[in-house]
């Protein structure tokens, strides 16, 4: 988890410097996500100030801080990989991976193995669709988690070579965050619109604009502009 110094109030920046707040205390969690200040972590609370969701955007991969303040608190570097992040531990740590070891076909022990293996900073996009867990050579299939400056002119993305970059985008978005639930929660406000339009209206207005701002991003000392804020999972906590 990554904080952005820059969102944080002036008291609490005051309480960590003195160490009077427990950032392993969840109520600490629930207030940074408040602030907005949890890179790619997005809290969604009730008019009561409650927390009635969570959701990640592409910042949780792709943007990280340069620990200026402490380790993991900074100003924010987006556009950059955080290879701090153990996606295949946090996966490991759900409390029903039902889904996943139905679709690999394995028992919960060796998909925990699997998971645990990627290590930080590495992902495995292809796992869940040819089942392959290691490399020829024995080692983990996952890959380093890659930047997402400079990709102007890229006609195939380098993560997984399926296809272009925006292919890759609206794979993530279908797959990774959910924009179906998003599209039903506005459906759900207003059935007039119809399932599929919010779909595609989410598709269309925010595919489009992330590809055309993370193409214009074209060094790692440029990388400072928010493009993942857009892409929000929404998970019933």
């Amino acid at each position: 988890m990554k904080v952005d110094v820059n969102a944080l109030p002036a008291g609490l920046v005051k309480q960590l410097q003195q160490k009077q707040l427990d950032l392993d205390d969840r109520a600490t969690t629930v207030a940074l996500l408040k602030l907005d200040a949890i890179l790619g972590v997005k809290g969604f609370v009730n008019k009561e100030g409650q927390l009635l969701s969570v959701g990640i955007t592409c910042a949780i991969c792709h943007s990280t801080v340069d620990d200026s303040f402490a380790p993991g608190i900074g100003h924010r570097l987006d556009c950059r990989p955080n290879r701090d992040l153990n996606i295949g531990k946090i996966i490991s740590l759900a409390p029903d991976l039902k889904l996943l070891t139905d679709r690999l076909g394995v028992d919960e022990g060796v998909l925990k193995k699997v998971l645990t293996a990627w290590g930080p900073g590495k992902y495995d996009a292809e796992l869940l669709h040819d089942g392959k867990a290691v490399r020829p050579d024995g080692k983990t299939a996952a890959t380093l988690l890659p930047p997402a400056f400079g990709q102007a002119g890229l006609n195939s993305h380098t993560y997984t070579g399926w296809g272009s970059v925006s292919h890759w985008n609206a794979y993530v978005a279908n797959t990774h965050a959910s924009w179906h639930d998003i599209a039903r929660e506005r459906y759900r406000r207003n059935p007039a619109h119809g399932l599929c339009l919010a779909t595609r209206n989410l598709q269309t207005t925010w595919l489009v604009a992330y590809r055309f701002n993370s193409a214009s991003v074209g060094t790692a000392t440029s990388a400072t502009s928010d493009v993942g804020d857009g892409l929000t999972q929404t998970a019933q906590t």
